[in-house]
């Protein structure tokens, strides 16, 4: 409808292409007759939406691409950039969060990335520790020449079995672990032995993962009559 500036003056409301604006009987603004405002002073200082009922919020455009949050509150993004530092109070992912590819950093100009299956994209995980809680023991099968399989950690310990080594004898097996590699520093020793005879432990042939221990009888008179426990540090990883 048109009206002149002074003839708007003279109504208590104003209808603009059939929405209402006006005041109740408390004085505080009302928008198609639901109150919205609290009245007094300014609008900027006073308005307030009670409920704001949303279709679709888009975020922005992205090369035709919307991303947007629904009237669900799930949001979907096609490209979701963080520059610098991303503080979040508290993030809540409901259901599954699917990431195209979410960028870690960058190694020497390459990017570390996980896919959408979960699959870990880089060039070297460093680790300043693995933590010497878990340390793995594996107990030797058939004969004390067995090979010792899959004993997959940076400390552990071999339970071998029962032998008889003739004094001042020597027996080799090999051991894998996967984080070995040809420059690693295994320290190894006995750490568990309560037979006969004087066992010793050295360890060489170290190559990518794996390497052998010796066992020895350093006695002149007894031969072994028992198992022995040989445990060992690896420094320098292979990740």
């Amino acid at each position: 409808m048109s009206q002149s500036r002074k003839t708007i003056k003279e109504f208590s409301a104003i209808y603009l292409d059939g929405l209402r604006l006006d005041t109740n009987s408390s004085g505080n603004l009302t928008l198609a007759g639901n109150e919205i405002g609290t009245g007094g002073g300014s609008v900027g200082d006073h308005l307030a939406v009670q409920t704001a009922t949303i279709g679709n919020l888009t975020i922005p455009v992205i090369e035709g691409a919307p991303s947007y949050i629904n009237d669900n509150g799930l949001a979907s993004f096609q490209n979701l950039n963080v520059n610098d530092i991303a503080s979040f109070q508290n993030l809540n992912v409901n259901g599954i969060a699917t990431i195209g590819s979410l960028a870690i950093g960058t190694v020497e100009g390459t990017i570390a990335s996980i896919d959408e299956s979960g699959v870990l994209d880089c060039t070297r995980i460093n680790f300043a520790l693995l933590d010497p809680k878990y340390i793995v023991l594996s107990t030797q099968g058939t004969s004390i020449t067995t090979p010792v399989e899959n004993l997959n950690s940076q400390f552990g310990s071999v339970l071998t079995v029962s032998s008889n080594l003739a004094t001042q004898g020597s027996v080799s097996f090999d051991v894998s672990n996967v984080f070995v590699y040809e420059e690693s520093k295994i320290i190894c020793n006995i750490v568990k032995y309560n037979g006969t005879g004087l066992p010793s432990v050295y360890v060489s042939n170290v190559t990518s993962g794996a390497f052998t221990v010796t066992l020895q009888n350093n006695s002149i008179t007894q031969s072994l009559n028992s198992s022995v426990e040989i445990g060992f540090i690896c420094l320098g990883l292979s990740l």
